[in-house]
């Protein structure tokens, strides 16, 4: 694929994917990694894509409870392990019809505007490409981030996504050693007060059981690829942002990456300083700081935080 060749391939250019739950922290460390200089990093861009891959694969092996690509990736909560065991030997390399292809574009541009119109612009002015298997679109996606937010200098490119960790495996396999996985974890006592305080209306149960499928699948995934995969915790994030974010970088970077000390820029898909979407905020701010650890003990009662940490 030219636009991949030319633009990520030859130059042998990092390929960094962060996954995690929402409300987790994990669109504050895109944004920050969007900031740094020659980082190439897109923001909730192709999920669907992740949705529609999920479908194909169930389909190929005549899983009894296929989702349609419309249904959001589950928690797998005691189910799925069929499908689960393929996943982990799949590498993107099914082929996409002319029909499957259209609704995968259209669905990534109809969430992608929502987060990242500006990829979304370039998307659609190469809409002529025509990938023949989901690891060409894959391959279209990541050139179309790098010409979109990177330059001649750009030495990694990536995206972020939530809900969607378990696309990690066919990730790695496919990339091979070239892709890396920063995975996302919060106390999911915060989780759960952050989307009790925002719009969102999900159920402690099902908030749970998909904090317990970002934890159980970061340990599958260090278990196979232990030098691909890095955690990240919110809270240490939130404590020293600059340190923790070099401090993963160093540890699975076999290459020198350039990534100083110096504070951190957030910034929006437009490169404008970026303004946090926080749950308790009364006004905006760009700051990384740690005011929203531990607010779990003003906004849920003594039984809500019981069940949690027994579900968790």
């Amino acid at each position: 694929m030219n636009f991949y060749n030319e633009l990520i391939k030859k130059k042998n250019i990092y390929q960094i994917f962060v996954f995690g739950m929402y409300r987790s922290g994990t669109t504050v460390i895109a944004r920050s990694l969007a900031g740094k200089k020659n980082f190439a990093f897109a923001s909730d861009p192709i999920r669907p894509f992740f949705n529609h891959y999920r479908t194909k694969l169930q389909k190929k092996i005549k899983f009894n409870d296929i989702q349609e690509s419309s249904r959001p990736l589950g928690d797998y909560f005691n189910s799925h392990s069929k499908y689960i065991e393929h996943l982990m030997q799949s590498d993107f390399s099914e082929k996409i019809s002319k029909i499957e292809l259209r609704e995968i574009r259209s669905d990534v541009i109809k969430q992608g505007e929502i987060y990242s119109p500006k990829f979304i612009k370039n998307l659609k002015k190469n809409m002529n490409f025509k990938s023949l298997n989901f690891s060409e679109e894959l391959k279209f996606y990541l050139a179309m981030i790098i010409s979109t937010y990177g330059n001649k200098k750009t030495s990694l490119v990536g995206l972020k996504e939530v809900w969607s960790i378990e696309m990690a495996l066919p990730i790695l396999n496919f990339l091979g050693k070239m892709a890396k996985i920063i995975v996302i974890i919060r106390d999911p006592l915060d989780i759960i007060t952050s989307s009790v305080g925002g719009s969102a209306n999900y159920s402690i149960l099902s908030l749970a059981r998909q904090w317990r499928k970002q934890v159980v699948f970061y340990k599958l995934l260090k278990k196979l690829y232990p030098n691909s995969v890095q955690l990240i915790n919110y809270e240490d994030f939130c404590e020293t942002p600059e340190f923790t974010l070099k401090h993963v970088f160093q540890n699975f970077m076999t290459k020198p990456i350039e990534f100083s000390s110096s504070k951190l820029k957030p910034i929006d898909d437009n490169g404008n300083l970026w303004i946090k979407n926080s749950s308790y905020l009364k006004k905006k701010s760009s700051n990384i700081d740690k005011s929203s650890i531990g607010n779990y003990k003003k906004n849920l009662n003594n039984s809500e935080i019981e069940w949690i940490i027994y579900l968790t």
